[in-house]
């Protein structure tokens, strides 16, 4: 599969199989799970000698989507249809570059696309904090460590801490049609990714089909190529039917 280099992380493209399976997986799946289905993609598709955060991941899967199934989408808005492209959206997504910063603790951008809660974030990301002049670095610690030491931290603070996060949080978001914006941290960026990906689940059987049974393809040709490519071979030998019956036409009227 083809593999396409942005912001220094080298995606591979989905091929059908992988994305077939994407398909029925986020069409089962209870909307809190979609999480893991995206993450464990992008680990899987992505190389990157960064360490990823929810801006970065979020870009991926949309440009994952533009690989597999074409720039353009058609979203409702208001009882309206519309269409957009989705390089825009990617270019469109802000976000602060900086760690967020609560007194003398320290947190790195949230790693995750999505999380329960805004405490259970801020513990996962938990990146430093000072006591006396000496700076302690415990990003690599266990979660439950750094659940004990934040709790130790801000005793009765969480409200006042929560609050200040979500101010830092707002400034990650995405736009699509100029207007329509959605927080990063929002579950809905979920369903709005799941619905990037969605597809007529018997439109990918048929090209199944149509390919093992009228071109006599191998099933391993699923894991080799893309859909897109797929479609290029089926409308290829429809075309080539079309000529074969128009030619097939023009003899049967020379021979009259």
């Amino acid at each position: 599969m083809n593999s396409y280099i942005f912001d220094d992380c080298k995606i591979t493209e989905l091929s059908y199989f992988e994305y077939k399976n994407l398909v029925k997986n986020i069409m089962s799946v209870r909307d809190d799970k979609m999480v893991d289905i995206f993450e464990e993609i992008i680990d899987k598709q992505v190389i990157s000698s960064k360490s990823l955060h929810i801006a970065d991941k979020i870009k991926i899967l949309l440009l994952l989507r533009s690989i597999t199934l074409g720039e353009e989408i058609q979203l409702e808005s208001n009882g309206k249809m519309f269409s957009f492209n989705i390089n825009e959206i990617i270019e469109s997504i802000s976000y602060k570059k900086e760690k967020f910063k609560y007194r003398s603790i320290v947190f790195n951008i949230p790693k995750k696309i999505y999380y329960k809660s805004k405490f259970e974030c801020l513990i996962d990301n938990l990146y430093s904090f000072k006591i006396n002049d000496d700076i302690k670095i415990v990003e690599e610690y266990t979660y439950k460590q750094k659940e004990i030491i934040l709790q130790n931290l801000i005793g009765f603070e969480t409200k006042e801490l929560t609050n200040n996060f979500n101010e830092y949080m707002s400034n990650f978001y995405l736009k699509y049609l100029d207007k329509n914006e959605i927080n990063l941290y929002d579950p809905n960026i979920l369903l709005f990714v799941r619905g990037l990906f969605e597809t007529n689940i018997n439109e990918l059987y048929d090209i199944e089909f149509s390919l093992m049974s009228h071109l006599k393809y191998n099933p391993l040709v699923f894991n080799m190529y893309g859909l897109p490519e797929l479609r290029i071979f089926i409308n290829k030998f429809i075309k080539e039917k079309e000529e074969s019956k128009k030619q097939d036409s023009g003899n049967n009227n020379i021979a009259l």
